[in-house]
């Protein structure tokens, strides 16, 4: 969606109507409902670096310096608009945390990693306002490759790929960080891989996130690319940029649930 407003805003229920049962000649159970809009400010992320002329005019043959800059600059600004909507996603999440050592499961009963998804997936569908049905998890990549590689005490995988069911990518165009669907789904939830999730606050424990994507609003302008004229005339300099527009709203703040725990350290599945 392009985006040209300082803000963008959805409406949403903040509490809901009320029925009960009702006796003959009794008063109707009568709660009136609150509206309000879901909104996020439009945040502009941009980058630009000083180039010489020297560079754009002797690239080479049949390669465009300007273009090759611009594509690598969009990458990281593509990178840059996936970790703001993320951020903006978990800001006010559910937590589940976990600081056993990791297991995918346990020898019998709910446990482990799979618990864990389970248990997050549950807050979505528990919660009064919400009642979700959560349908995909997203991790980084080497917990991806971890849990793909996990094999029994008889050498099988312990996870077998399923077919992607039309699944979207659910990532930044361009970005090659966020990889997209795995192959595998796990307790119900298709499990996406994005190198953009960070690790929480300034510890060194990856998140799992738990949501229902088509609940979260993901608004992106076209990216502005620029070219100034020589910025230092005695140098031949330019300025090349690039700068988009986004904007991230979470219909639903306890919509969305993340897994996090020393069992996590990102180093364990390096």
């Amino acid at each position: 969606h392009r985006i040209a407003a300082p803000a963008r805003k959805w409406p949403a229920f903040t509490t809901g109507a009320s029925v009960a049962s009702q006796t003959e000649g009794g008063a109707v159970s009568e709660t009136d409902p609150v509206a309000a809009f879901g909104s996020s400010a439009v945040t502009m992320k941009a980058g630009q670096i000083e180039v010489s002329y020297q560079f754009l005019d002797r690239a080479g043959p049949g390669i465009s310096g300007d273009q090759a800059l611009y594509e690598q600059i969009k990458q990281q600004l593509d990178a840059q608009i996936d970790v703001y909507a993320i951020n903006q996603a978990i800001a006010s999440a559910q937590t589940v945390t976990e600081n056993s050592a990791f297991t995918v499961t346990t020898a019998s009963g709910v446990g482990g990693f799979l618990g864990n998804l389970k248990s997050a997936k549950n807050k979505l569908h528990d919660t009064a306002g919400v009642r979700m049905k959560g349908t995909s998890a997203f991790v980084i990549g080497d917990l991806a490759d971890y849990l793909s590689a996990y094999v029994d005490a008889q050498g099988r995988p312990l996870f077998s790929p399923t077919l992607d069911d039309n699944q979207l990518k659910l990532r930044a165009e361009g970005d090659p960080q966020a990889e997209g669907y795995t192959g595998y789904v796990l307790v119900g939830l298709a499990l996406f891989q994005d190198d953009n999730i960070p690790n929480l606050g300034t510890t060194s424990n990856t998140q799992v996130i738990v949501t229902r994507p088509e609940t979260i609003l993901q608004l992106e302008g076209a990216p502005i690319p620029y070219l100034y004229p020589p910025a230092v005339a005695g140098s031949l300099d330019a300025i090349l940029g690039l700068r988009a527009y986004c904007a991230t709203i979470t219909r639903f703040k306890e919509g969305v649930s993340t897994i996090t725990g020393s069992a996590y350290k990102a180093s364990t599945f390096a």
